[in-house]
C-alpha cells in the first residue's frame, strides 16, 4: 500500500513537472511575440515624436502635441521594459521547472536569507551584516527568499 501511494505521488510530480515546462515554453513563445509588437510600438512612438517636434519647430504644431507624443513614447518604453522584465521571469521559472534552481541550503545566503526573513542582525554580528550588504541585491531579486 505504501509502494502504491509513493508511486503515485511521484508520477504526480514527474506529470506536474511536464505541465510546468510545458506552461514555461508556450508562455516564451508569445511573450517574444508580444516584445517584437512592443518593440515596433517603440520605434513608431519614436518616429512620431520626432515629427511632432520637427512640426512644432517650425510653427506647424502646438507643443501640446509634442508632449502627447512623448507620453506615448515614455508608455510604450515602460511597457518594453515590463514585458522584458516578464520574459526573463519566464525564463528562470522555465530553468526552475527544468531542474535548476536557488539551492538556499548549504550556503552564506542561506544565513543571510534567514536573517533577512527575519529582520534580525545582532550587535556582535558585523560579519553577517557586512554580507547582508553584500547580498541584499540578490535576496531582492530572489522571490523564494523573501517572503
Amino acid at each position: 500500500m505504501q509502494k502504491n501511494v509513493q508511486v503515485a505521488q511521484y508520477e504526480k510530480s514527474i506529470q506536474t513537472a511536464f505541465r510546468e515546462v510545458a506552461d514555461a515554453l508556450a508562455a516564451r513563445g508569445t511573450l517574444q511575440q508580444q516584445i517584437e509588437a512592443q518593440r515596433a510600438l517603440v520605434a513608431s512612438s519614436g518616429a512620431s515624436y520626432r515629427l511632432s517636434e520637427m512640426r512644432f519647430h517650425s510653427g506647424v504644431d502646438a507643443y501640446l502635441t509634442v508632449l502627447d507624443s512623448q507620453r506615448t513614447l515614455y508608455s510604450a518604453q515602460q511597457g518594453l521594459v515590463s514585458m522584458e522584465l516578464t520574459r526573463l521571469q519566464n525564463l528562470v521559472g522555465l530553468y526552475k521547472a527544468l531542474g535548476g534552481g536557488w539551492k538556499e541550503a548549504d550556503s552564506r545566503v542561506a544565513r543571510v536569507a534567514a536573517a533577512f526573513r527575519r529582520r534580525e542582525f545582532p550587535a556582535s554580528g558585523r560579519s553577517l551584516r557586512r554580507e547582508y550588504g553584500r547580498w541584499r541585491r540578490v535576496l531582492a531579486g530572489c522571490s523564494s527568499c523573501v517572503s
